[in-house]
């Protein structure tokens, strides 16, 4: 086990040092203009635009009986096409988020974790922890990255 900690440890502090030469404020991921929410035109960078959709697409996501917003989140801001509307993955994005209530996946999810990952993280409040155990912190108070 503590080989694992120290594997970890490692990890911490190596991505501590990547996040102090890379500023996270220079992330450049544009939202697609088909956005199912308006963006204000005030926000000009990749990344405020992120965050203001981080922290409103929920409302909007939480609403979507017919999944368009899920599917928009996958396909066109997650920029994976190939999972494609209809009735199976339907089930599956209604599966997954009942799954995430009860903080268990089944193998189904996990076989398109890199499609459902994008709506788990939207969804509020944020059920999408990063997978290595990692709380990452969006302020500039502290080590970006620190032991979850």
């Amino acid at each position: 086990m503590r080989d694992k900690e120290t594997q970890m440890d490692r990890l911490v502090d190596k991505l501590n040092h990547i996040s102090e030469s890379v500023r996270i404020e220079d992330f450049e991921w544009e939202i697609p203009s088909n956005c199912p929410i308006e963006i204000p035109l005030s926000l000009s960078s990749g990344y405020e635009k992120n965050v203001y959709l981080k922290n409103h697409f929920h409302e909007h996501i939480s609403n979507d009986e017919d999944l368009s917003s899920h599917y928009w989140v996958i396909q066109e801001w997650g920029g994976i096409g190939s999972f494609k509307k209809n009735e199976r993955n339907d089930r599956r994005i209604n599966k997954f988020i009942q799954e995430l209530l009860k903080e268990k996946l089944t193998k189904d999810s996990f076989s398109c974790i890199s499609s459902l990952s994008k709506v788990a993280s939207f969804i509020e409040p944020p059920m999408c922890q990063p997978s290595c155990r990692l709380n990452i912190s969006e302020d500039n108070h502290g080590p970006l990255f620190t032991r979850a």
